[in-house]
Order: structure tokens, then sequence, then C-alpha cells
């Protein structure tokens, strides 16, 4: 899929570690793609039948892992820094077919230094909403996050700029343009 939109840009394929969801280097993972929109963030994916729950319907827990991931990559494209889920909750509102392409939406709801509500969606090319959610997200200093994961600030500002800081310019260089 490709945008015409010029407020809305395709993100430069990014290599976060080995996240299940977004990182182009996990075999087994949804290796997602992302675009900048004003108000949240995007992709289009098409399920293999391999994440089917019944033949040709996509499994739940992969649907909630798209929901979350553009969740996640709204949250690092508008505030620069890594979020974490505090709760989400899921409507499956349709089935969502496997072998088919689908687009996937989050949304900033509500938002403040500290924390932001986001609505995913996922619909059809027909434009049919399939699922949502409304997710709840802390939006932590690098001193939480080491202390969550118990590895020290320094480590962890180190790895996060690996990625924000080439996004922020990326994002920089397009926001001259308009």
């Amino acid at each position: 899929m490709t945008e015409n939109d010029s407020s809305i840009w395709e993100l430069p394929r990014n290599d976060f570690h080995n996240c299940f969801g977004c990182s182009q280097n996990n075999q087994h993972g949804l290796k997602l793609r992302f675009w900048y929109t004003p108000d949240g963030c995007r992709s289009y994916y098409t399920i293999p039948s391999e994440y089917s729950g019944f033949s040709g319907i996509a499994h739940g827990g992969i649907i909630a892992t798209m929901l979350d991931e553009v969740a996640a990559w709204t949250i690092i494209v508008h505030y620069l820094r890594l979020g974490i889920t505090q709760n989400i909750s899921i409507r499956y509102l349709k089935p969502v077919k496997t072998c088919t392409e689908i687009l996937i939406e989050g949304k900033i709801i509500e938002n403040n230094e500290k924390s932001a509500k986001i609505l995913s969606i996922i619909s059809s090319n027909e434009g049919k909403v399939l699922a949502e959610a409304k997710s709840n997200w802390l939006i932590p200093s690098y001193s939480i996050i080491s202390q969550i994961m118990g590895v020290d600030k320094e480590t962890i500002e180190s790895e996060i700029s690996q990625y924000i800081l080439p996004l922020q310019e990326f994002l920089s260089k397009k926001r001259e343009k308009e």
C-alpha cells in the first residue's frame, strides 16, 4: 500500500531489537511497517494463514498484538519516547480474515507529558471496523525504564537513542518540507 497524502509519511524501517510486532529481523514476527499520520500512526498488513485461529480467521492474540503495536508506534512517533501499556481493552467486532490486507490505525485521544490514551482500530479495505482497542500508556523516563528492566540508565539511553534519534531526524526533515 502506498500513501498519496503529503501529511502521511512512511517511517524508516527499523530493527527494534527482536520485537515480535515490528522488527524486520524476527523471523517469526509480524514485521509491521508504519506510516506517520498527523494524529497517530498506521500500518497495512496481510495476516498470513499461520497466524489463524479458525481456518481463514486471524487468531485473537495476533489481533491484540497489532492493536497494541500500532498504539506503541503512535506514542513513539508523536512523543519520540517509548511507552508502556498500562491496560488495553479490546472489542472484537467482526472476523479478521487471513490472507487479506487490513488497515491498522492508532490515534491519540488523550495525552499529557507522562501518559496517553490511544484508540487503535483494525479495518477492512472496505472501511468496515473489525476490531478496536482503547489503551492507557505510561510514558516513563529513562530512569523508570531502567528500574523496570533492571539495566542501568546509560545503557537504556544508548539503546533507545539508536532508534529514536534517526526517527527524530527523519520527522524533522519531513516537517521542514511542509
